[in-house]
């Protein structure tokens, strides 16, 4: 059984996919204005977009690791810079959103929307270079992961669409936003510093 360090994985993997995002967002503007049902075809486009980008995502890591091993450092620096990049901005996140544009409910778009969305792009090099790496150069653990992150991102997204309203409601407490944020944003900079190998070092140290 591959070694993962699993917690840095989860701080990462579930800040990301609770907080608002481009999918998560498009998901909930969906819901607010056409309802859950009405918005199942988009949300069936993002999980299978999201499904092919996380498998392509997890080949393209098994080549750069076996072939150019040294570019695992980089990668590394990559995604924890990323990463923190992402603690800034949940600091910084309104969770605000306009409930008076025009979503798009197809398949198509939710579909392309993987693709074209920097956030997939660099969460999936993040998850298979720094947390997944033991996986790759396996296609049955590449798929079975890539089905278990798109299945949660499907619930995630539909949690969204389905309670947009309720949660931005809670969101108008000052309170309530700034928790979540600091949440989130802590989680973050624990996957972070993990990737960066603070936490081992000092492990050397004690």
């Amino acid at each position: 059984m591959p070694h993962i360090d699993w917690a840095p994985f989860f701080a990462f993997f579930l800040s990301t996919t609770l907080s608002p995002g481009p999918n998560n967002m498009a998901s909930a503007a969906n819901g607010l204005q056409y309802g859950y049902k009405k918005t199942l075809p988009f949300l069936m486009g993002i999980i299978s977009g999201f499904f092919i980008a996380m498998l392509s995502i997890g080949l393209i890591s098994t080549a750069i690791l076996r072939y150019i091993p040294q570019f695992q450092l980089y990668l590394k620096v990559i995604g924890g810079s990323y990463i923190l990049w992402l603690a800034y901005r949940a600091l910084r996140a309104s969770y605000s959103i306009a409930r008076d544009g025009q979503p798009s409910l197809t398949f198509v778009n939710g579909f392309l929307m993987q693709f074209i969305n920097p956030k997939v792009i660099f969460f999936g090099l993040t998850i298979f270079t720094s947390f997944l790496n033991p996986l790759t150069g396996n296609l049955f653990r590449l798929a079975a992961a890539a089905v278990a992150l798109s299945g949660w991102v499907f619930l995630m997204n539909s949690f969204w669409a389905g309670a947009g309203s309720v949660i931005f409601n809670y969101f108008n407490n000052p309170t309530v936003k700034r928790i979540f944020s600091l949440t989130i944003a802590a989680m973050l900079v624990y996957a972070a510093l993990n990737i960066f190998g603070l936490f081992e070092y000092l492990e050397t140290l004690s």
